[in-house]
């Protein structure tokens, strides 16, 4: 076959495949261009940036020579840069860009993976609330999960809002309720209030760059709080970065959150669940953003699950050291630190908040107060001289038998001729 057909379930394989060995090809004339390529190119959708007009202008000639060279011509551009917006012909602009000629306005919004981006003010638009809060809905199930499945939100900026009908859906198998059988009194209420909110989501702008209100940059730092409730446990990732002058930034760069298991367990193992997906995502983040980072900082405030984190792995039992070993391959010991519950932005996720409340809280979008200054500035880590009850629970037991081979031997018959024995003992 020479053609590579819509449909076929390896298409997006080979176009994304024919992609990077055309940009391998002719790496050596556009190496910029041709990362780029390997990096940000999705499917038929390249998104990317640059540091500043001049550098985005080359880059965009890059890639269209680049490109052109497989008879690939890259269209439909879109950008919050004035200057690359004009040197851009108007055919070859995203069409919600290219006015109107009913009207000169131009919305300057479209859609890019998913994501709304107002290329005029260079803010996200996460949701189509409205529309959704529109739909027939008959209480069941089905419609439940069928309405709240559409909110797309992949960096989790929504979390708080969106954790409230995660936790109704729990519940909702927790009844053995069938799928179009009609919710409960209670769950419906909650249901149709949350939904009233929807249309507010709209409302919701959150800046695309997560520098913005910096003129340059001397230190980037990332920041990851965990916390846990018995619903529900969730982590929150904050870049923070300071300029020569040391006036800092911290915004929030996407969260995550996951109800309690249905087998009810203790709080400080849920606590340990939050660290765990914390470091991973703190990992995760750190990899993607493919910046340099100065230092990356954990944040919890349970003094149980930091006493578990500081210490090997091989002192606890099986449930927490098994978690506690991936928490410390992903980030080490010294970068976890003690955060106050009502200082830690993860404690939104655990319980839930209105949509209201999502779009003014500074806690959420920028994290504590103390992020914007000094490290002095900071909570101090307590370091507590003796570990809690709750902590030693978990300890690892030596077994009594495995020193009692020789010293307490069991009184038994047994037949064994004389090289066995030695054998035995000399393998021992």
């Amino acid at each position: 076959m020479t053609r590579a057909t819509f449909g076929d379930t390896p298409s997006p394989f080979l176009s994304i495949a024919t992609i990077h060995k055309h940009a391998k090809d002719h790496g050596s004339e556009y190496p910029k261009a041709a990362n780029e390529v390997k990096a940000n190119m999705h499917v038929d959708d390249l998104l990317t940036g640059a540091p500043d007009d001049d550098s985005a202008l080359q880059l965009k000639e890059d890639l269209r020579s680049l490109l052109s060279k497989g008879g690939f011509e890259l269209t439909k551009w879109a950008s919050n840069s004035q200057k690359v917006m004009e040197a851009t012909p108007v055919h070859e602009r995203a069409p919600s860009l290219v006015p109107n000629p009913e009207s000169e306005n131009v919305s300057g919004v479209l859609t890019v993976l998913g994501t709304s981006w107002n290329t005029c003010d260079d803010v996200l638009l996460l949701a189509s609330g409205s529309s959704i809060a529109a739909e027939e809905d008959p209480m069941t199930k089905r419609s439940l999960i069928s309405l709240y499945s559409r909110i797309f939100d992949p960096m989790g900026l929504l979390t708080p809002y969106l954790v409230t009908p995660k936790l109704q859906f729990q519940e909702l198998w927790a009844r053995s309720l069938d799928w179009d059988e009609p919710l409960g009194v209670d769950i419906a209420q909650v249901w149709r209030a949350w939904k009233q909110e929807l249309p507010l989501v709209d409302r919701i702008e959150i800046p695309r760059c997560l520098l913005h209100g910096l003129s340059s940059v001397a230190k980037v730092e990332i920041h990851g709080f965990a916390d846990s409730s018995q619903k529900a446990y969730g982590s929150a990732i904050y870049l923070c970065a300071e300029d020569e002058n040391k006036s800092r930034v911290s915004n929030l760069v996407m969260a995550k959150s996951r109800v309690a298991p249905m087998k009810r367990i203790t709080l400080p193992r849920l606590e340990l669940l939050a660290a765990f997906i914390t470091a991973k995502l703190l990992y995760y983040v750190v990899q993607a953003l493919r910046i340099s980072v100065d230092s990356v900082h954990a944040w919890s405030d349970s003094q149980i699950a930091l006493a578990w984190i500081r210490k090997p792995s091989s002192c606890w039992k099986v449930f927490v050291a098994n978690r506690v070993q991936e928490i410390q391959q992903k980030v080490p010991p010294s970068q976890w630190r003690f955060c106050p519950g009502n200082q830690n932005p993860a404690d939104l996720v655990t319980r839930g908040i209105s949509a209201v409340q999502l779009r003014e809280s500074s806690l959420w979008w920028n994290g504590p107060h103390w992020l914007q200054q000094p490290s002095s500035h900071w909570p101090k880590c307590e370091v507590q001289s003796s570990f809690p009850d709750e902590c030693l629970v978990e300890e690892r037991k030596e077994s009594i038998e495995s020193h009692c081979f020789v010293c307490q031997p069991k009184v038994q018959a047994v037949h064994l001729d004389l090289p066995e024995l030695a054998l035995r003992f000399e393998t021992w």
